[in-house]
């Protein structure tokens, strides 16, 4: 695999935004609802560690708010993997191929 620079990562990251911003939007609302007095997920991780873990409902709490974050998680791991697209690779040969003069413009 490829080592990925940080302005890189940031462009593959830039042209996977909108998948990215909704995975994020996700977590922040249903992931961490509700937000008083701690959010809900918190709770049911603690459950876990202290194996209080019982109930349906409390599996089915973690597992709807724990959801939005194993979107998030393969949402990156897909684009950290993925080689670069179409659009990629134009930008990527126009820059490469771009001449600039002294004064620091495209020719």
């Amino acid at each position: 695999m490829p080592s990925r620079t940080p302005s890189r990562l940031l462009r593959t990251l830039r042209f996977h935004s909108p998948s990215i911003a909704v995975a994020i939007a996700l977590c922040l609302t249903l992931g961490l609802a509700p937000f008083h007095p701690e959010p809900h997920i918190v709770k049911q991780i603690r459950n876990i560690a202290q194996g209080q873990l019982r109930e349906a409902i409390d599996v089915f709490d973690l597992v709807i708010h724990g959801f939005p974050f194993v979107v998030l998680l393969l949402v990156l791991v897909r684009v950290l993997r993925a080689p670069p697209g179409p659009r990629q690779a134009e930008r990527k040969k126009s820059t490469d191929t771009s001449t600039r003069s002294e004064d620091g413009f495209d020719e």
